[in-house]
């Protein structure tokens, strides 16, 4: 059970709803709150199984429109957001269309200006022809285009 200070200021109660728990993503009708973000702006603490975590605004995203996508990719009605499992950290994809963004799996996607890898702008792989293919051979899916196949995990 999550236990938040009911006493904080900036967060709206009654339109308050968690839109995921990996990670943790919430949202009120003002604003769009993850636990890691590269923003500093700190909205609240909650107490979590006797351990705190912050709560930070992920500023410039419009909780009206934002939705999961894909277990790694959300997205509201202006932008894309990748959550890295490294760096445990949501942040938003630079200079994304996000009208043709396409997640090819959880790492690469595209849209008509750029490839992207784990969320960042990804100049090796040619965008026209960057897909997902299924390889009868290994039983499976591989991202490729028409210089190469591109490592995915397994």
């Amino acid at each position: 059970t999550i236990k938040i200070d009911k006493n904080i200021k900036n967060i709206d109660f009654n339109s308050f709803e968690e839109i995921t728990n990996y990670p943790y993503v919430f949202k009120d009708k003002n604003t769009v709150y993850t636990l890691n973000t590269d923003d500093d702006k700190i909205a609240t603490v909650f107490d979590f199984r006797g351990i705190d975590y912050k709560i930070n605004e992920l500023s410039g995203a419009n909780p009206n429109t934002f939705e999961i996508i894909e277990p790694n990719y959300f997205k509201d009605n202006k932008n894309v957001y990748y959550f890295s499992n490294k760096e445990k950290m949501i942040k938003k994809i630079e200079n994304v269309d996000s009208e043709s963004f396409e997640i090819m799996n959880d790492d690469y996607a595209k849209d008509k200006n750029n490839t992207y890898y784990k969320g960042k702008i990804f100049k090796e792989a040619d965008v026209k022809t960057l897909d997902k293919h299924y390889d009868e051979n290994n039983n499976g899916y591989k991202i490729k285009d028409k210089k190469k196949v591109y490592k995915t995990k397994k």
